[in-house]
């Protein structure tokens, strides 16, 4: 009888210390719901827009016409980090929206230009965020240390640049992930569309066709003569010139072989800073075989005129050209 009420305390207290446990834990828990809870909503507040503002984007009235956002569109940043091996702190040198619409099953592509001057965010030596300064579109990710933060801070600035659409999914590489990118679909034929090359090889002028491998596509899409002003523009029609070859091999070998060209895309996305989920992947590959992408059509170029800034080549956004290409993309009239 005494041993049986030993047992019974035995497990009351047992009870108790599990019961303790469990309300630790939610008042654990509890807490940081509530430090991010209060943390979130100062990082709200420390930037120009409130939560209401950035759901601004929704609805929106142009010159007495009223538009509403395109929920059909998945959009993702695109982002090629000038800098190898592990290291991914560098600048973003080439910046890109491939925009999926799933309503009229369509893929277009909007080349940015890292020179151009827009709202960024600016961080100090020790992380400490300094608001918002025109600075380039390039050192957005630079400025918030690069890697996932790099990413979603260029998220913003670009999302803030195109009058607040959001953009969900980003994609990072640096120069070393170059080639096996270009690997999974092996060699392109392009013409070559300017003579921004030349500086390097006569045999590098307009017109002439060049076979892209993975030893000599750093050269075409990286390459510029700094000693020349506004050299990246040549250089970023290498760079579109480049992805439409790319995704039309692309789509071509999807329909060849859907889950051979899926897992080889799942390794190059596992090796790219990415916040894509390699069970998307799939998802993605389906909309780059299925979807409508004609490269006469369907890639954009953010317009603008190019200047000499007090140190570097600047960019200055056409703001109005801008406008009008947010609307032909991201909005329909209501």
């Amino acid at each position: 009888m005494a041993m049986g009420r030993s047992r019974h305390r035995r497990r009351r207290r047992k009870q108790a210390v599990q019961a303790a446990v469990v309300i630790a834990a939610l008042a654990i828990t509890g807490v940081l719901l509530f430090w991010m809870y209060t943390d979130n909503r100062k990082d709200a507040k420390s930037g120009t827009e409130t939560a209401d503002a950035e759901r601004r984007y929704r609805k929106i009235n142009v010159d007495g016409v009223d538009y509403q956002y395109n929920t059909d569109l998945i959009t993702v940043l695109l982002l090629g980090v000038d800098t190898s091996g592990q290291d991914m702190t560098g600048q973003a040198d080439f910046i890109s929206l491939a925009v999926f619409d799933r309503e009229n099953e369509s893929i277009r592509l909007i080349e940015i230009s890292r020179d151009s001057m827009v709202d960024v965010r600016v961080f100090d030596a020790v992380g400490k965020d300094r608001g918002w300064n025109t600075q380039h579109l390039a050192l957005a990710y630079a400025f918030a240390g690069g890697k996932e933060k790099g990413c979603l801070m260029t998220q913003e600035a670009v999302s803030r640049m195109f009058h607040g659409i959001p953009i969900v999914y980003y994609a990072a590489g640096n120069v070393s992930a170059l080639p096996t990118f270009h690997n999974l679909v092996g060699d392109l034929t392009v013409q070559i569309p300017d003579d921004s090359l030349e500086y390097l090889d006569e045999g590098f002028k307009k017109g002439e066709s060049l076979t892209l491998t993975s030893e000599n596509v750093e050269l075409f899409v990286r390459s510029r003569d700094t000693d020349q002003e506004y050299s990246n523009t040549g250089r970023m029609r290498r760079q579109e010139t480049y992805m439409e070859a790319y995704l039309e091999k692309l789509k071509v070998l999807l329909s060849e072989d859907f889950s051979g060209t899926v897992s080889r895309m799942e390794s190059v996305f596992s090796n790219t800073m990415t916040n894509i989920g390699l069970s998307e992947v799939s998802s993605f590959a389906e909309m780059a075989m299925e979807y409508r992408f004609d490269p006469e059509q369907d890639c954009y170029t953010v317009q603008g005129t190019d200047h000499s800034g007090e140190y570097h080549d600047e960019f200055h956004v056409d703001e109005e050209a801008l406008q009008q290409l947010v609307l032909q993309i991201f909005y329909k009239k209501k």
